[in-house]
């Protein structure tokens, strides 16, 4: 881990000292509203993709649906600002945006895309230098990697072992309770062996990982909650499935546009497990719709006052 980090520091270095150049900063300001232009341009075309007349059609017709749906959305940057702000001093406002593009970029382009952007953007932003900086992403990404694995694990025991997703069926209770054991291991080894792994205090630690938990469980019921909100003839136990459906599709890293992968597997699936087939992929392809539109109107916004400020 040093090694590595001493080869960030020499990088980081080596990019600071150009950057701060007339060729540099000019070079910069380019590639930043080429970056922008290409990420909305990217949006757009998703949104295009889906369809104009298969997104009016989709639309849920319930207000409560978007007033739940922009408060799952907004969760994770507000409870990283949170987050954060324990260990570094963070401006509200302009942390949240930074959270927020933070999340479209790992959501919406490539997984990990978000941590790159943060790292330059808290070396900008606060006094922290780039050791303190990678320390604290380092950290968090451990820390939140392990909330999200228990949680999904534990999700898909409690699936497995009382029938409810019948997708998981195939999973015996044996097998999931195994893989519930190794992940409580694996999180007791971060305790006992936090001091290789993360820099941090416990106590510290622990805050984070109690939101990053909190932050999960209240997203996932909020989903299935509001999914169940337009379409309440399908059973829970189709919610859950889908639920299920989604946890896989998000652990699997580095993949672009995970919730675009969710939606077709969701769509097809309910062609087989619900007489609802048509209002599900509605209901499943209004949140991706919602999910690209929000990002386009956010990223938009905040790309141009940056692109503005920079000129």
């Amino acid at each position: 881990m040093q090694k590595i980090f001493k080869k960030i520091k020499t990088v980081a270095v080596t990019v600071r000292a150009w950057s701060g150049s007339d060729s540099g900063k000019k070079t910069l300001r380019y590639l930043r509203t080429l970056l922008t232009v290409v990420i909305i341009g990217y949006l757009l075309y998703q949104i295009y993709d889906i369809g104009v007349i298969n997104i009016l059609q989709s639309l849920p017709r319930i207000p409560a649906f978007y007033l739940i749906f922009l408060l799952i959305y907004m969760l994770l940057p507000l409870s990283e600002l949170l987050i954060y702000r324990i260990v570094l001093p963070i401006p509200a406002v302009q942390g949240f945006l930074a959270f927020l593009k933070k999340k479209i970029l790992n959501t919406d382009v490539i997984g990990y895309s978000g941590e790159a952007f943060l790292f330059v953007w808290l070396r900008e932003n606060t006094a922290a230098d780039s050791k303190k900086v990678f320390e604290v992403l380092k950290d968090n990404t451990i820390i939140s990697s392990v909330a999200s694995t228990f949680t999904a694990i534990a999700l898909m025991t409690v699936f497995a072992g009382t029938g409810t997703v019948d997708f998981l069926d195939f999973i015996s209770p044996t097998v999931a309770f195994l893989l519930l054991g190794i992940l409580i291991i694996l999180l007791l080894s971060l305790i006992f062996f936090r001091k290789k792994l993360i820099s941090m205090q416990l106590g510290t630690a622990c805050k984070i990982y109690g939101i990053h938990q909190i932050r999960l469980v209240i997203v996932y019921g909020l989903e299935v909650f509001n999914w169940s909100l337009v379409v309440p003839e399908v059973p829970w136990s189709v919610w859950f499935t889908f639920l299920a459906l989604k946890i896989i599709a998000t652990r699997i890293p580095f993949l672009p546009s995970q919730d675009v992968l969710f939606v077709a597997v969701g769509m097809e699936f309910s062609k087989h497990i619900t007489s609802s087939a048509a209002a599900v992929s509605g209901v499943l392809l209004a949140g991706n719709v919602l999910s690209k539109l929000i990002s386009l109107v956010f990223f938009g916004v905040t790309g141009v006052a940056g692109l503005k400020k920079k000129v």
